[in-house]
């Protein structure tokens, strides 16, 4: 899988730190970084993607696709 855009090390860390902080995430805090971390690595990423869009569209009803996503 190849992307045309290189992820930011910054944004890598702003993810990781995301799914390591204690406390509570909402579900789209969830997907976002899974999707920072799916373009790194991909084989270990989009597994978990997978599934926390599955947990947003039932949190939200299957209207997760009204915020777009990002280019």
């Amino acid at each position: 899988m190849k992307h045309s855009r290189k992820v930011d090390q910054d944004d890598i860390v702003r993810a990781r730190n995301v799914l390591l902080a204690s406390g509570r995430r909402t579900p789209r805090e969830e997907v976002d970084a899974y999707r920072v971390l799916a373009q790194v690595g991909p084989a270990a990423y989009l597994p978990l993607l997978a599934r926390a869009l599955q947990r947003l569209s039932y949190d939200t009803g299957s209207c997760w696709a009204a915020s777009p996503l990002p280019s």
